[in-house]
């Protein structure tokens, strides 16, 4: 975001070369009096074959940007206020957004990175389910991730003498957050943030 909060998207492509196809091997192609037949018609082929490979780069080029965009056009607050602002977000949603298979989405975020003021990260970590949540006006709850933040900062305020187990964080994050989460996706989302189950933090604090 820049000062005006505008979304800003900047490719990190500047050790990335320009691609073009050499002008004076384009003019031969066509040139009779240099070349048979066969060898104009292999040379049209290897042309083309570059134009393709070279229309491909951009595209994809095009596509990470298009993507990224949508993405933060729906996660921008969490540029803002970090990771409790995520939103529940699906391939198929931005797919809709820039007009592509959902397919096409998941290949070119596939081991993507972005950089951003509160860290970098895979593209693929702004994609979360849902859990439903009892204040949602929209019915779209709230982010998976954001429910897994809450369960580790309960965790850190709990009695070293005595964790909570699971069935006690999900009536937390009930009471105190209004989020709904069954026992064992609680015990799904703590391994997911490396926080072991209640009697194994109970014997490393003792």
């Amino acid at each position: 975001l820049n000062e005006k909060d505008e979304l800003v998207i900047i490719l990190n492509d500047d050790q990335i070369p320009d691609y073009s196809v050499n002008y004076g091997y384009y003019e031969q192609v066509n040139n009779k009096k240099l070349f048979s037949k066969k060898e104009i018609r292999r040379m049209k082929q290897k042309y083309e074959n570059a134009v393709f490979m070279i229309k491909g780069i951009y595209q994809r080029r095009r596509s990470i940007f298009l993507i990224t965009k949508a993405i933060f056009n729906i996660q921008k607050d969490f540029l803002k206020e970090g990771v409790k602002a995520l939103k529940p977000l699906t391939l198929k949603e931005i797919a809709e957004i820039v007009d592509m298979h959902e397919s096409t989405i998941s290949r070119v975020t596939r081991n993507k990175y972005v950089q951003t003021r509160a860290g970098i990260f895979k593209l693929k970590y702004f994609f979360s389910s849902h859990v439903d949540s009892l204040e949602d006006d929209n019915d779209k709850g709230v982010s998976s991730k954001v429910v897994q933040a809450y369960i580790k900062d309960i965790v850190e305020k709990e009695d070293p003498k005595k964790p909570y187990s699971d069935q006690k964080l999900s009536q937390i994050l009930f009471n105190e957050f209004n989020v709904k989460v069954a026992r064992r996706t609680v015990a799904k989302y703590r391994d997911r943030v490396g926080i072991p189950k209640a009697s194994t933090r109970r014997r490393k604090k003792i």
